[in-house]
């Protein structure tokens, strides 16, 4: 498919991520998850061809010859960002982890240290060496039905996980035991997105709610979100969580035909603002990220775009658009210093990597 890459309206804001500096080629078939690593040196890549491929998103395959060559001129800015996608520069492939998934992979992670890696196939979750690619450790028997979400603590000594069984599971990862230590049963329905935050395990579930459970203290908190404030007894299901870089607020992405991203404050559990409009989400769970510097929410969408909100002030500031078919995986890398780079991933077997024209020119 020759499919273009470039901003919605014509216009190319140089400030924020607009050009596809490369692409990470290599998966046959959808892109369902990405991860970058804790330094923002490096992404992970997880899909439907059941494996997870581990790049360097911002250097290119050698001999590859970056075609963009001027961040000041904003016409130049807007033809490269209209490219076609067979054309961007390919991204350095360091190594693919088959891993034994006899399954497409529907999430993956990294530990701190990018030495663990974590994904899941079907009911089983995956720990392989970062430098091997040998399988440490297989989970599996615990989940009833597909695991949808895997993270870990820093140094991967405890794995979670997230399942359309309605369970989040924890795991001993220095332990041979294979049976969870922990089963957090509180969800109704399928759980799909979670994070460990310190001594913290939030969830996000389709039954519409973002439990946090705080392990240290044995205390389990449950914000509800609703289709709106006048109608606080209809929830909507819950997709995708990201937590922001000052760790005082939550973005959580709806499946919902009004598709919406609320941004919850932790603390309190008030939603502070509500972004809308500019994707959709009907059918499919989309991705949701912050960039590094908390300022923008970056979205997936049913119809391939990718919009970036404001986080402040709530209004669309790019929309990045090429992908032919829903684009359910986003992330945004947790560097402080490139708080531009954007990666989406979608079921036309694409990821681009986004950046802007200044940052383009050191790739």
């Amino acid at each position: 498919t020759n499919t273009n890459m470039r901003s919605s309206r014509g216009h190319v804001n140089p400030k924020l991520p607009c050009i596809p500096a490369s692409r990470l080629r290599g998966h046959d078939g959808a892109i369902l998850a990405i991860t970058f690593t804790k330094n923002g040196k490096y992404a992970l890549t997880a899909g439907q061809d059941r494996t997870v491929r581990l790049w360097n998103p911002r250097k290119l395959e050698p001999g590859i010859v970056p075609t963009f060559t001027d961040s000041n001129d904003n016409e130049h800015n807007k033809q490269y960002a209209s490219i076609p996608a067979e054309a961007i520069p390919t991204a350095l492939s360091i190594k693919t982890y088959p891993a034994g998934h006899a399954y497409e992979v529907t999430a993956v992670a990294i530990d701190d240290d990018s030495k663990v890696i974590l994904s899941a196939s079907d009911k089983a979750v995956f720990a392989s060496d970062v430098m091997t690619g040998t399988v440490l450790r297989r989970l599996h028997g615990a989940h009833t039905a597909r695991v949808n979400a895997v993270t870990c603590n820093f140094n991967a000594s405890v794995l979670v996980s997230g399942s359309y069984d309605g369970t989040v599971k924890c795991w001993d990862n220095k332990s041979s035991n294979s049976d969870p230590i922990q089963t957090l049963t509180d969800a109704t329905d399928s759980v799909t997105s979670v994070i460990v935050h310190g001594h913290e395990i939030i969830s996000a579930s389709v039954d519409g709610n973002v439990r946090t459970y705080d392990l240290r203290m044995g205390e389990l908190r449950t914000d509800c979100i609703n289709v709106s404030s006048y109608n606080t007894n209809a929830s909507l299901s819950l997709t995708s969580l990201a937590m922001s870089h000052d760790h005082q607020c939550l973005a959580v992405s709806c499946l919902d035909c009004d598709a919406k991203i609320d941004l919850l404050e932790r603390s309190t559990g008030n939603i502070l603002a509500s972004y809308s409009g500019h994707h959709k989400s009907t059918q499919y769970g989309v991705g949701v990220g912050i960039t590094s510097d908390d300022c923008y929410v970056v979205s997936g969408s049913e119809d391939g775009k990718v919009p970036i909100y404001d986080l402040a002030s709530k209004e669309l500031v790019q929309c990045l658009e090429g992908h032919s078919r829903h684009t359910c995986a986003v992330a945004c890398s947790p560097d402080p210093k490139s708080s531009s780079v954007v990666i989406s991933g979608s079921y036309d077997g694409y990821a681009i990597v986004w950046t802007t024209p200044e940052d383009a020119l050191s790739w």
